[in-house]
């Protein structure tokens, strides 16, 4: 007697054929958007070293640095973001985000307006044609979609083998652990440390709290350089604590 699996369950054979479909998507798509982005780069560089010599920006022999001092922030921007939304920064909350985004807008348009200022007149009417600049303008924003499709197609696939990982864990079978009535354990060391580190961080927060005055306001950037933490984790741990202290203020008044 044969059983027949679920309409919804998946098997081992399907899984795999859809895990080699979906490697072969990954690697077109990231082929595509790589291919793209070279050729933008190729034909972006060509057209501003070209310029920059032309108007006597730089000399013949620095012709490759008009280029790489426009398109390379497109990219290094890009990858700071990519950082950031690794580290666990939210983008939306973080000022450095904001920055880089302002970068690769600057680094867009400065790239776009110098590749429609390279455009020769025509030969046939001796002027410039305005659907040739646009043409020559759209190369950085090609260049920053497929850069940027690119950075997307990494974090979904971060975020997708994360939730496989978690995934396959749950689907194991765990045996079932043997009833230990011995006490728990004490805190590793390293456990230890850390929470001391925490209070530390708190109480050298409080500290500094307790010394403000209406001359001298407690910024992030006394928190950080007490604390070492970032820009973001000292703004919010100083404002937990001036929640917290208003707070005991409070029930003392009262």
């Amino acid at each position: 007697m044969t059983t027949t699996s679920p309409p919804g369950a998946t098997t081992p054979q399907r899984a795999q054929r859809l895990a080699r479909v979906r490697l072969g998507l990954v690697i077109s798509v990231a082929l595509l958007a790589a291919g793209i982005a070279g050729l933008g780069y190729l034909v972006s560089f060509e057209a501003i070293s070209s310029f920059v010599v032309r108007i006597g920006a730089l000399p013949e022999g620095l012709r490759w640095c008009g280029p790489l001092l426009v398109d390379t922030f497109i990219t290094l921007a890009t990858v700071f973001l990519v950082w950031l939304a690794l580290s666990g920064e939210r983008l939306s909350r973080c000022w450095d985000a904001y920055y880089a985004w302002s970068l690769i807008a600057a680094a867009t348009i400065a790239s776009a307006y110098l590749n429609a200022a390279h455009v020769q007149p025509s030969a046939r009417t001796g002027a410039v044609r305005w659907d040739a600049r646009i043409a020559a303008g759209a190369v950085p924003f090609a260049v920053l979609a497929s850069v940027h499709l690119l950075v997307l197609l990494l974090l979904r696939l971060l975020a997708w083998s994360s939730a496989q990982d978690t995934t396959a864990s749950t689907a194991e079978p765990k045996a079932r652990p043997e009833p230990d009535h011995r006490p728990a354990a004490a805190p590793t060391v390293r456990a230890r440390s850390r929470q001391d580190a925490q209070r530390g961080q708190h109480a050298g927060v409080q500290a500094l709290l307790t010394e403000e005055t209406p001359e001298k306001r407690v910024t992030w950037q006394d928190v950080q350089a007490l604390t070492g933490l970032s820009r973001s984790r000292s703004y919010a741990l100083l404002r937990q604590e001036r929640e917290t202290l208003a707070a005991t203020n409070g029930q003392h008044g009262a």
